[in-house]
C-alpha cells in the first residue's frame, strides 16, 4: 500500500523565490512612485513660476499700454509715466536669483511709495526699446524648474 505524504507549507526554495519576486516588485513600485512624486513637484513649481510670470508680465503690459512716456535708464529697469502723471518703476536687483521691485510715485508727489517685491526667483530681467513699444524678457528659476517669457507691449494699444 502506497504511503501518501501530506505536504504542508512551502519549501525553502519556494519561499526564497517568492521573497525575491516580491522584492523586485516593491523596488519597481518604489521607483515608479518616486518618479511620479518628482514629476508632481516639478510641475507644481513650474505652474507657480508661470503664474508669477503671467502676473508680472500682465502688469508691465498694462502699464505700458496706459503710458504717456517710457524711460529705460538701464537694461534692467524701466520707468513708466502714466497719463495721470504717476510713475511706475520696475527694476531687477541684478542678483541671480534676485527680486523684481516695483515703486510707484503718485502724480504731484516727490517721494515714491516704498518698494514692493513683485516676484522673487528672478534670474534675468531685461527691457529694451522695440519697434512698436517695449520688449520685456523675464526668467524665473526655482529649485527644480525654470519659466521664461518675452513680451512686446505697445503704448496706447488696448488688450483686446
Amino acid at each position: 500500500m502506497p504511503v501518501h505524504r501530506h505536504r504542508r507549507g512551502f519549501t525553502l526554495v519556494e519561499m526564497l523565490l517568492s521573497m525575491a519576486l516580491m522584492a523586485i516588485i516593491m523596488v519597481a513600485a518604489a521607483v515608479a512612485l518616486r518618479a511620479a512624486a518628482d514629476a508632481h513637484s516639478y510641475n507644481a513649481e513650474k505652474a507657480e513660476l508661470a503664474a508669477r510670470m503671467r502676473g508680472v508680465m500682465d502688469r508691465l503690459a498694462i502699464d505700458v499700454r496706459r503710458s504717456a512716456s517710457i524711460l529705460i535708464p538701464t537694461g534692467t529697469s524701466v520707468d513708466i509715466t502714466l497719463a495721470d502723471g504717476s510713475v511706475h518703476s520696475y527694476s531687477w536687483d541684478g542678483q541671480s536669483p534676485g527680486t523684481l521691485q516695483y515703486v510707484e510715485t503718485p502724480a504731484g508727489e516727490l517721494l515714491p511709495s516704498p518698494a514692493v517685491t513683485l516676484t522673487a526667483y528672478v534670474t534675468t530681467f531685461s527691457v529694451q526699446e522695440a519697434e512698436s513699444g517695449c520688449l520685456f524678457s523675464l526668467t524665473l528659476t526655482g529649485s527644480e524648474a525654470t519659466s521664461h517669457a518675452t513680451i512686446t507691449a505697445t503704448p496706447g494699444k488696448s488688450l483686446y
